[in-house]
This record gives structure tokens, C-alpha cells and sequence, in this order.
């Protein structure tokens, strides 16, 4: 019985270290992408410098096809900066789109980019929040179409 129990604990640490790794490995954007499906958009380290990452997080919607992920950013001296040059770049150099209306003058807002996949009938959907000093990115791809306003 205690030889079943050691064996089974050392399987659940094992497993449990793995995923560890997985998702670790999973996040490695080097720093200089965001990897979703295969995809890589510039990240905003890449653009405007190395920021403080507080947290990175990885979801799957309902339908189990629509991964996300989400980078969070703390502590930063000129968010508006930060934000003009990054979505300049992508618009410029990664054919992203703005699809709904900011103004980087407001304290808190929501961006949203988006263009269309590499695989037919799919979008990338990027969500900026940002507020007086920090930013949230979340990059997702959704089956889809591009509506411009």
C-alpha cells in the first residue's frame, strides 16, 4: 500500500511538472512574439523596449479552438507613448487594423486591433486596456471577419 501511495505521488508530481514546462514553454515568446496558432505578432517589448511583465496567462474559450492569451504590464512611465508606437508599428509593419475608436488622451480606455489569420475565414483579435500606468494585451484568434470603423 505505501509502495502504491510513493508511486502515485511521484506520478502526480511528475505530471504536475510537465504541465509547469508546457505552459512555460507555451509563453516563451522569446520576449520579442506573441505566439498564438503558429502566428507571431511584435510584441510591445519588442517596439518600445524591455517593460515590466507582472503576469502572462493562457485561455481557451468555450468552443476549445479559440486560444487566447493575455500579457500584463505594470508600472509604466508614459502608457500613451508606450501604445502610439505600438499600434503605429503594427498598422505599418503587421497589417493590423484599428476596429474600434480610441483616444490615448482618455485615462483608461480599451484598443482593439485585429487582422486577418493566415488560415481562411479566421481573424487575430488584439485587446489593449490600458490605464494611467499600465496596459493589458490580450491576443486571441476567432473565427471571423473584419468590420473596420
Amino acid at each position: 500500500m505505501k509502495q502504491i501511495l510513493i508511486t502515485l505521488l511521484l506520478s502526480v508530481l511528475t505530471l504536475f511538472i510537465s504541465l509547469l514546462l508546457f505552459i512555460n514553454n507555451y509563453f516563451k515568446a522569446d520576449e520579442e512574439y506573441y505566439i498564438l496558432h503558429n502566428e507571431k505578432t511584435s510584441s510591445i517589448s519588442r517596439i518600445v523596449g524591455k517593460r515590466n511583465l507582472k503576469y502572462k496567462k493562457l485561455s481557451t474559450l468555450l468552443d476549445k479552438k479559440t486560444l487566447s492569451k493575455t500579457y500584463y504590464y505594470n508600472n509604466i512611465k508614459n502608457v500613451s507613448n508606450d501604445l502610439n508606437l505600438y499600434i503605429n508599428y503594427l498598422r505599418e509593419n503587421e497589417n493590423y487594423l484599428v476596429t474600434k475608436p480610441y483616444d490615448l488622451n482618455k485615462e483608461k480606455d480599451i484598443i482593439e486591433l485585429s487582422k486577418y489569420s493566415k488560415e481562411e475565414n479566421y481573424i487575430i483579435l488584439l485587446n489593449i486596456e490600458y490605464n494611467k500606468n499600465s496596459y493589458k494585451i490580450n491576443i486571441s484568434r476567432l473565427k471571423g471577419s473584419i468590420k473596420n470603423d
